[in-house]
């Protein structure tokens, strides 16, 4: 070994070095994420087939890391550094194989280059400390890659070595994550276009030794594809995603950005200039990264929605083996100055800039627990409720005995939409303060009843994704939270509150002169608030509580609190909250408050001109309910057109105007002998046989011979051979008519015979309105012929010497076929 590979050498034991001290920094107080909890919740299983069917198959990866973490958590325990280490150890052992790739497909320097910023960037080091299938993934994939360069651009050294470890790694991740499935799967195939011919055969019988230890898991494979994405989670990536994507793998840092671009454009000029490339592994390195991104891109736009920063993890090596795969190789020093360069750009980025170690290390299930103990401690638990958000029974469980906080003062809080029980445990408790630990999915209603009570904010701490408040009920021990506040007691005219209607105010308490609105049967809607959002809050993170002071003469189940938003009168945002989750008492005449809450973080606030409008509403039980249904529908991968409604109902929700509501007839294309259906048809009704909509078989060969002959008669001799009754086009328009609810009326003179299409249904003045409007302003009546009398008799003349003719007025219903002549006045 040179002098020069001594000191690349040296190098990379420091790259790896800091890869193992950003990793382990504080290793005990590396805290859990919500997705590892998720994960950790579904390893309490007694048996092996348990886990696969409650705790894989349910899930949307593969089986390999839960598995993993089954026996992991069995044998070692639920800590935190324990269940991360092996995770952490594969962040580092890819540090580790990107230098090899680097080295073998350009040169030492690119491999360090490489190397130093997988090892300090943000994206590899936080995904590192994560026990979920994403540095796993890394390290296999880069492993996988390095062992198939061997054995495809040197298979003449260690050739079946290299090929067992190929094997091995390309199992791993296909159990791994689907997204390094695919890398998996995009390098093998890649394989085949490189591999010398005499070497072909093996390669391809190690890709059927892989699939053969896949086909285990194939059953859960096609289980979690038919599902598909994650809807409920994410939404589609926007046409910036990759501009998005690369801010935040390069720590949102204009000094590393400005840096790989420096190091980039060089390379590339160094190259071009000196006529030194690498093009089969440059071309690559890109495609390798482009492909997985292309795939996970244009399946969430038009599949379900899969794309996320993180599954991109795995191509993501690729992506600085393209950027800096055109550096040459470097004397020692500037290796060591260039290395050194980018690790220092990189901590700083990640203890500095982006304060890593402060916000991802504040685990907010554990601050929450610890935040809530020391007000118990400092306030006294006889002056202080404590509630905490159950996510889940795992998080403030663990926390609370990891930091020995005795939880018997603590209410945990189920995440429901009825709130009789906290409103009742407030009123029965009636402390001078409240404390809440919530994460960002806590239902922000709490928030609402919460400050009817305590309405002073005295404490708010934000955990990375969880927030800790303490409110108070006196004055002076804290401050009012309200940036905008607008009540309405109905004694005067209020700002953004139309005048009330003073037939509906009655005495709220006899005596008192005290008015309230009074809500029946007739009158469903009462006086509603509105205003321009952007005068109502500060930024996008303000949550909109609203509370309703409800007199309950009568059953509330059909009752309301409404929130909607709309910009340029569409709706960009509606919710509702039904009055009886918060009823404590619905049986007796007693005044009670109903909340509701708009939480804006929530809601894709884009949009000009906002305007807010929040009411009670007797009435949106139907719309609340109609859209309850389409969301069960929806999620479970069902056409809208599947929900059965009434004509009521359809009305109430028409302004929707749902994509997978409308109509659809199914053709099916078959070959001459499955006219009659086969097998494939089959599968299609029994796909569609909720959607009651109609499936139509036909040969398109058949129908392009039928239009090629030129006589009625050459095509019913053609139609009674192929033992058919009439040509498909014909069933394919009658069943469109029959799914639009369209029929045919004709109008025949002397020069031409038209058909007129109507709505089944319509009376002669609408159908005299397709012809021109001014048909059905003036209508008078019309001549109705039947279709099968005019058949019969042959015209018109003798359709009325055999009374067929008949004089019809506005009520007449037209039938398919009827021959008519209007007579109308403008």
């Amino acid at each position: 070994m040179n002098r020069e590979t001594k000191i690349t050498y040296l190098i990379l034991f420091a790259i790896l070095l800091l890869a193992s001290v950003l990793r382990l920094v504080h290793p005990t107080e590396i805290p859990f994420t919500n997705d590892e909890f998720n994960a950790l919740l579904r390893t309490h299983f007694s048996s092996f087939s348990e886990l696969i069917k409650n705790g894989v198959i349910t899930d949307a990866h593969p089986a390999g890391v839960q598995v993993f973490l089954y026996y992991w958590t069995k044998l070692f325990g639920y800590s935190e550094i324990v269940v991360k280490l092996p995770f952490i150890i594969c962040g580092i052992c890819s540090v580790f194989y990107i230098f090899r790739i680097g080295k073998a497909w350009f040169n030492p320097t690119v491999g360090l280059v490489c190397a130093a910023f997988l090892a300090a960037l943000e994206y590899s080091v936080m995904y590192s400390q994560i026990a979920r299938p994403y540095a796993s993934g890394l390290f296999f994939a880069l492993a996988m890659v390095y062992y198939w360069n061997n054995i495809v651009f040197k298979p003449e050294e260690r050739f079946y070595r290299n090929t067992f470890l190929y094997i091995l790694f390309s199992t791993l991740c296909i159990y791994n994550h689907y997204f390094s499935f695919l890398v998996a799967l995009m390098i093998g195939v890649t394989g085949l276009l490189f591999i010398p011919k005499k070497y072909v055969l093996k390669y391809m019988a190690a890709g059927i030794i892989v699939f053969i230890l896949y086909i285990p898991h194939l059953h859960i494979f096609f289980y979690q594809f038919g599902i598909g994405g994650l809807p409920k989670l994410l939404a589609p990536p926007e046409n910036d995603f990759i501009i998005e994507y690369l801010k935040y793998v390069f720590d949102f840092s204009p000094f590393i950005m400005a840096f790989t671009g420096f190091l980039f454009l060089y390379g590339v000029v160094y190259s071009i200039r000196e006529k030194i490339t690498s093009p089969n592994y440059l071309v690559i390195s890109f495609c390798w990264f482009l492909i997985p991104f292309l795939t996970g891109f244009f399946y969430s736009r038009y599949v379900s929605p899969v794309l996320q920063y993180s599954v991109l993890i795995f191509s993501f090596p690729f992506l600085l083996l393209f950027l800096f795969g055109w550096l040459p190789e470097m004397q020692s020093n500037m290796k060591v100055i260039l290395v050194f360069a980018i690790c220092l750009l990189g901590i700083d980025s990640l203890i500095a800039e982006r304060k890593y170690y402060s916000i991802f290390y504040s685990c907010r299930y554990e601050q929450i627990v610890l935040q809530s103990n020391h007000l118990n401690n400092y306030i006294t638990t006889d002056n202080c409720l404590s509630l905490i958000q159950n996510e889940a029974e795992l998080p403030e469980k663990y926390y609370a005995k990891k930091d020995n906080v005795d939880t018997t003062a603590f209410h945990f809080i189920e995440n429901s939409p009825k709130k009789q029980p906290v409103i009742q445990l407030i009123e029965q408790e009636h402390k001078l303060y409240l404390s809440w630990g919530t994460v960002a999915s806590g239902d922000p209603v709490y928030l609402a009843i919460f400050l009817h009570y305590y309405p002073y904010l005295v404490k708010e701490g934000d955990y990375y994704g969880g927030t800790f408040y303490l409110f108070s009920s006196l004055p002076g021990k804290g401050v009012s939270p309200y940036i905008f506040e607008s009540v309405n007691t109905f004694r005067q005219d209020i700002p953004h509150w139309p005048p009330a209607d003073k037939t509906f105010l009655v005495d709220s308490v006899y005596g008192s002169k005290s008015p309230s609105y009074k809500m029946d049967s007739l009158h469903e809607w009462a006086p509603s608030f509105t205003d321009t959002l952007s005068k109502m809050v500060t930024n996008n993170h303000n949550t909109i509580t609203i509370s309703v002071g409800i007199l309950p003469l009568e059953n509330l189940k059909d009752v309301f609190i409404v929130s909607e938003l709309k910009s340029q009168d569409k709706s960009i945002y509606w919710n509702a909250t039904p009055v009886n989750d918060c009823m404590v008492d619905s049986l007796h005449p007693v005044w009670q408050k109903a909340y509701h809450a708009v939480r804006l973080s929530d809601i894709d606030l884009n949009h000009p001109n906002i305007v807010a409008k929040v009411g009670t509403d007797k009435d949106a039980k139907k719309e609340f309910e109609i859209l309850n249904m389409y969301f069960k529908c929806l999620s479970e991968g069902r056409s809208a057109r599947t929900v059965v409604l009434t004509d009521e109902e359809k009305v109430a929700v028409a302004d929707l105007h749902l994509l997978t509501i409308k109509p659809v007839l199914y053709v099916c294309n078959v070959d001459q002998s499955s006219l009659k259906g086969n097998k494939y048809t089959d599968a299609v009704k029994e796909a569609v046989k909720d959607e009651n909509a109609e499936v139509l078989i036909i040969d398109a060969g058949i129908e392009a011979e039928i239009t090629q002959l030129e006589s009625a008669e050459d095509r019913k001799v053609f139609l009674d051979d192929m033992g058919l009754d009439e040509p498909g086009v014909n069933k394919l328009i009658k069943a469109a008519y029959k799914l639009l609810n369209l029929s045919t009326y004709f109008t025949a003179g002397e020069v031409e015979v038209r058909a007129w299409t109507i709505h089944k249904g319509d009376k002669a003045p609408q159908a005299a309105g397709v012809i021109h409007t001014d048909f059905e302003k003036g209508f008078i009546k019309a001549e109705v012929i039947g279709y099968d009398d005019y058949i019969q008799y042959g015209s018109e003349a003798a359709c009325r010497d055999a009374g067929k003719l008949m004089i019809q007025g506005k009520d007449y219903v037209v039938k398919d076929g009827d021959v008519m002549h209007f007579r109308f006045n403008v």
